[in-house]
């Protein structure tokens, strides 16, 4: 019988991705920090792009609107900065590309190779 083949996944979360670099700015942590992605400026319906994870298991659903959030909950509020997310984004790849440069990553469920993207969950082949 065939040894069983040993697999490496890597899953990239992004769903509080925002919230957390807001954090890490702060130098906070998403973990026990209550703060939300938002703008202000569009009133007290504005979308929350992102909620820290400390909200998250407080029951705060990730796509709510401002006015969703609950009056007993404190929280801080992050006025979007998408470019500083992509700079981050972008450093968390080339760290990956070079920490893994012997593998490559193909998306699960898919045949072909493709770059790396939060939100998806990879299988890491050995190259060589």
């Amino acid at each position: 019988m065939e040894a069983a083949k040993q697999r490496m996944y890597l899953c990239i979360d992004g769903k509080s991705f925002y919230a957390s670099v807001e954090c890490a700015e702060r130098g906070l942590n998403p973990f026990e920090t209550n703060l939300v992605v938002a703008d202000p400026a569009r009133g007290k319906n504005a979308l929350c792009l992102a909620i820290s994870p400390k909200m998250k298991a407080l029951g705060v659903h990730k796509r709510c609107r401002l006015s969703d959030i609950p009056g007993n909950i404190k929280y801080e509020i992050a006025i979007p900065r998408m470019s500083l997310y992509v700079d981050y984004c972008a450093d968390i790849v080339t760290q990956i590309n070079r920490d893994y440069r012997f593998f490559r990553f193909s998306r699960i469920g898919s045949n072909s190779e493709e770059k790396i993207c939060f939100d998806d969950l990879y299988d890491i082949h050995v190259i060589g």
